[in-house]
Parts: C-alpha cells; structure tokens; sequence
C-alpha cells in the first residue's frame, strides 16, 4: 500500500510539473489557452482547492481555518484561478510544520477581493523575497527539505493574478511562516 502511494505522489508531481512547463511554454509563445472569462464566486473557487488539500493538512497534523465572503465575484477564467490557488494552497500544506497553522481568509474591499493565505511554516528569508517570483528560483532552505519543487509555482500564480488584472504579494518572516495576498478586481452590481 505505501509503495502504491509513493509511486501515486510522484506521478502526481510529474503531472503538475508538465502542466507548469506546459503553461509557461505557450504564455512565452502567446499560444496559452486562451481565458474562458465568466462570472465567478472566487470563495466557492477558493473552497474547493481548500478540499482537495484537507487529506494532505490532515495527515500532517495541520489545522486549517477557512473564512469567506458571501458572493465576492470576479470575471475570470476558472481553469486559471483554480491552478493559481492550488499552488498557493500546495505550498501552504507543504511548508507548515506538522502541528502548525493555515489560514485561507477572503475580504472584499471597495473595488477589490483579496485571498489571504497565511501559513505557520518555515517562511522565507529577507534575501530570498525580492526573487521568489523568478522562474525557477526555490530557496535554499525548501531545497534541503525533500522538497520536490521546480520553482515554477509562484512565478504562475503571479502571472495568473496579473493576467486577471490583479496582484499576488508575499509577507514573510523566516521561521515564522508568510502570508500570500491574491488581490483580484471585483465585479461590479451591475456588471454582466
């Protein structure tokens, strides 16, 4: 049963690493997918991913808090935005500590929604923040963990955010454990 498992988690990893190559490939071609935009609910977006990774927070002894607005809509392409919080959401799952704390929080502002995904985990050091968005770039510290990163995660997650017209930030303090702010524009009332 664990050898059926493993060989499971690597295919698992071989199949997200292809789809991260595969995506970076054709936005550098201007031959991605193009964006099925849509009216969505980026809490009900944002809970599913939650799902998926409850197996994963629950082996390792992580508790897990989940807030949500009601009906904070975007325009957006769905197949994107679930990637984008699946990565955010892996990440989180894979850097806290078992025992330790993450937290998926969804606010609205005036004109916006930001996703905040805050994590108790190894956090990143101040040299390592201005270049965690670079392809390819993993920190030190996650390569010594039997961390089977790429270093593709975050540079897709930010370019998912801007394709939508919206932001990812990272908060972090080493040892502490980072926070991810997904800011996205909010659709308006009236808006189709």
């Amino acid at each position: 049963r664990d050898f059926f498992r493993d060989i499971n988690n690597e295919v698992k990893e071989l199949a997200n690493l292809l789809s991260d190559i595969t995506f970076l490939i054709r936005k550098d071609a201007d031959f991605a997918r193009p964006m099925v935009l849509k009216r969505l609910d980026i809490s009900q977006i944002v809970e599913a991913v939650v799902a998926r990774f409850r197996p994963a927070f629950r082996n390792n002894n992580i508790q897990v808090s989940f807030r949500r607005e009601k009906k904070a809509e975007v325009k957006g392409d769905k197949i994107y935005l679930e990637k984008l919080f699946n990565n955010l959401i892996r990440n989180a799952a894979k850097y806290t500590r078992p025992g330790g704390r993450v937290s998926i929080e969804i606010v609205k502002t005036d004109k916006n929604v930001e996703v905040r995904i805050k994590d108790s985990g190894i956090g990143i050091p101040q040299k390592d923040l201005p270049h965690i968005f670079d392809r390819f770039y993993r920190v030190k510290k996650a390569r010594t963990m039997n961390d089977v990163g790429t270093g593709l995660g975050l540079p897709i997650s930010r370019s998912v955010a801007e394709m939508h017209g919206g932001s990812l930030g990272v908060q972090s303090l080493y040892g502490k454990g980072s926070t991810f702010i997904v800011t996205l524009p909010l659709l308006s009332k009236n808006h189709k």
